[in-house]
């Protein structure tokens, strides 16, 4: 019977998963002390027996007062015997990761994965005394159990649904079925030998004086004025794998008693996998954590930790680990130099500064986040720590790339193998910054995953793209910024990218021209992009080559220019206007609109109406007239109704040119000046703007004086 429940966890699923495991130890090169290997193999024949007699028998049919007992003896059992492979298990972990035998393994954890194939190889693998008591216990346990099967079994429960499934369980080579039931509905006449749990968890939460935990429960969550109730009950609680002590009602316990409280209440559950310190501002970890070869997940997310001990790096088969430090002047220091032997690690939430002291940090091949990876010319930090680690997902950011030794060794990353990887950043340092050469190699070997979706840019210092950014290696790329690559002239053809949605580039010093190679070969250049930046280009002269069958920006939203002063001519806006938000300023925010709406200058807001035509904008607020009159032709604002000149310190007073360009605004009714503090005079002819109604002007201490011609 398949889906059989028992206490809540699935009987037959969990017994084939700890047969398997002791075969696969019995199964491997391992040579043990005498008798170990007997003790596994019998350990083997009782749980496929069990497993067995679970798949044929209905055991749901028998009276639950005469199950019960046999059941949480039978699920004890299997906890305990769980616990005796988990130790057996760290004892591999730590022998493999030592190296005392020069070990070569791909082992991955049985208690990760028991349907991964494993290969491991030792000369002698030797179990502690301890451990093979344990087992010792364990076997008998379940020779008494297997001798008590017979109560429970029919004639008929061996018969026709053996020959079904081919179940022998007389045999420990028995033919057990590979083959597993699943459901989404579970029966709950199918569940048993959980009464006794439930009824102890209802007295527990009913009476809050209860002095006693349930000793079959496996997860607990208590505050830190309860932990009294946790120690006493701790030695018969050896079924607990989650303990969550929760500080924030650390009124009675002062802190001191509560760490020697926590110190010897841990002593008692050494078999705990996880352990969770909630709102506790623990500076130190408690010495007896060092020793608890199960535990898998560790987190004090209220800590005030200056260093971590070095026990932490014999905690093999952690799995996750999550700190904080006390403050930003300890970052800096490194963690234990053993961290990369922690080699099950996926989950490492520690400051990313500190995570990037790891030595050998290659070696944790199953992490799966990897904030910072700063390049030093150091043994252990070179970027082909970065080859194995296939597992990275989320962001990664390689510092200090000035750092790097040659392309081969930079292509020894492998970045494009890591197709988890959704945002990858690369920073050049100061070092070797006139080295453009050395800055091509570079990048060119750091090609990522084709799966990419962020990509940034900074501090590159090569005249030229690589190659994967020419062609449409990244065509899921979504967001990308180029930025302080001094040395970059002509830009790479981004806008054949057909998913690209931002795109920022800051800072790009010898850029003087963006012409037709921008926008790639396509009809339709930056099909998806909405936001577009252009800033710091001092050198940016011209905005161009835009061909008439083109269709452009088809989505764009927002557009901003800053400090690109050198910038002439008409720009390139969109074929096909919805709402667009454009800047040319040195400070601007995002700002919303209902209204389809474009901003444009040092801090322009044009607002349009419902027409996609730009010469509908409404509303036009600048603060950089030249910007304005050079880049828009007056005639495109037909329909501008109101026109805001407002910090434009730069203005003292209007050219013949600019004159003229205010003239045309045929539809102008309102016109405002604030805040330029340097204006000394309006426009000398403002009576060719027939409908203007209003004349504002606020913050502007040098005009002294009416228009020449009057109003």
């Amino acid at each position: 019977m398949a889906g059989l429940v028992i206490g809540g966890w699935f009987a037959s699923i969990f017994f084939a998963r700890l047969a398997d495991q002791v075969g696969s130890y019995i199964g491997k090169q391992l040579k043990y002390q005498k008798g170990a290997k007997n003790k596994l193999n019998k350990l083997e024949v009782n749980l496929r027996k069990i497993h067995a007699v679970i798949h044929a028998t209905d055991l749901g049919r028998h009276q639950k007062e005469h199950l019960e007992a046999w059941l949480c003896e039978l699920k004890d059992a299997a906890f305990e015997a769980e616990d005796v492979l988990d130790g057996f298990e760290y004892q591999i972990l730590r022998d493999t990761v030592k190296g005392k035998d020069k070990v070569h393994t791909n082992f991955s954890s049985a208690s990760a994965s028991f349907a991964q194939s494993t290969s491991v190889f030792f000369k002698r693998l030797f179990f502690r005394d301890e451990d093979l008591n344990e087992l010792d216990e364990v076997i008998e346990r379940f020779d008494k159990i297997v001798a008590t099967i017979g109560n429970f079994l029919l004639p008929s429960d061996l018969g026709a649904q053996n020959q079904k499934h081919g179940v022998l369980c007389a045999d420990a080579q028995s033919d057990v079925p590979e083959w597993r039931e699943t459901t989404s509905i579970m029966n709950e006449s199918e569940v048993l030998g959980r009464e006794h749990e439930i009824n102890s968890l209802v007295r527990l939460v009913e009476d809050d004086e209860s002095e006693e935990i349930p000793d079959r429960v496996r997860h607990v969550y208590l505050s830190s004025s309860n932990l009294a109730k946790l120690y006493e009950t701790a030695p018969k609680l050896k079924n607990l794998r989650s303990l969550v002590v929760n500080g924030s009602l650390l009124d009675t316990v002062a802190k001191s008693k509560l760490m020697d409280f926590i110190e010897v209440t841990l002593k008692r559950l050494k078999r705990l996998r996880v352990i969770v310190f909630d709102g506790l501002a623990l500076d130190v970890l408690p010495e007896s954590i060092g020793h608890m070869r199960h535990l898998r997940y560790l987190e004090v997310p209220g800590g005030q930790f200056i260093d971590l001990p070095k026990w932490i790096c014999r905690l093999y088969q952690l799995q996750g680990l999550s700190l904080q430090f006390r403050s930003p002047l300890h970052l800096g220091r490194p963690l234990p130099r053993g961290m990369h032997r922690l080699v099950n690690m996926r989950y490492l939430n520690i400051n990313p500064e500190k995570v990037s002291t790891i030595v050998e940090i290659g070696k944790l091949r199953s992490l799966q986040e990897l904030r910072e990876f700063h390049v030093r010319k150091k043994n252990g930090y070179e970027l082909g720590q970065l080859r194995d680690m296939r597992q990275l997902r989320g962001q990664l950011s390689i510092m200090n790339l000035d750092m790097a030794g040659s392309a081969s060794d930079c292509r020894a990353a492998e970045l494009d193998n890591k197709e988890h990887l959704s945002a990858l950043h690369l920073y050049w340092g100061q070092l070797g910054r006139k080295d453009n050469d050395k800055h091509e190699e570079v990048l060119e070997a750091l090609r990522p995953h084709r799966n990419l979706t962020e990509l940034r840019i900074i501090g590159y210092m090569g005249t030229e793209s690589p190659s994967w950014l020419e062609t449409s290696w990244l065509s899921n790329l979504e967001h990308i910024e180029l930025e302080d690559c001094q040395g970059w002239e002509v830009l790479p053809p981004l806008g054949q990218l057909p998913f690209l949605k931002i795109l920022h580039l800051k800072s790009l010093k010898l850029v003087k021209h963006i012409c037709s190679g921008f926008y790639g070969g396509h009809s339709i250049a930056f099909p998806l992009l909405e936001e577009l930046l252009f800033s710091d280009m001092g050198e940016w002269r011209q905005w161009s080559g835009v061909k008439a069958s083109s269709q452009l920006f088809p989505r764009l939203r927002r557009l901003q220019i800053d400090r690109c002063h050198k910038l002439r001519g008409s720009l390139v806006l969109p074929t096909v206007l919805e709402r667009l938000h454009v800047v040319l300023s040195d400070d601007v925010t995002w700002e919303s609109y209902k209204k389809p709406h474009v901003v444009l200058s040092d801090d322009v807001i044009w607002e349009s109406s419902e027409t996609n035509d730009i010469s509908a904008i409404l509303k036009l607020s600048i603060d950089n007239i030249s910007l304005l009159t050079d880049c828009l032709p007056a005639e495109c604002l037909a329909s501008l109704q109101r026109l805001d000149v407002v910090y434009c310190s730069s203005l003292e007073s209007f050219t013949d040119e600019q004159e003229k360009w205010l003239q045309r605004l045929s539809s102008l009714e309102e016109l405002r000046f604030s805040d330029c503090d340097n204006l000394t005079r309006l426009p000398t002819d403002l009576n060719s703007l027939v409908l203007l109604k209003t004349l504002h002007i606020e913050g502007c201490p040098k005009i002294d004086s009416r228009p020449e011609k009057g109003i």
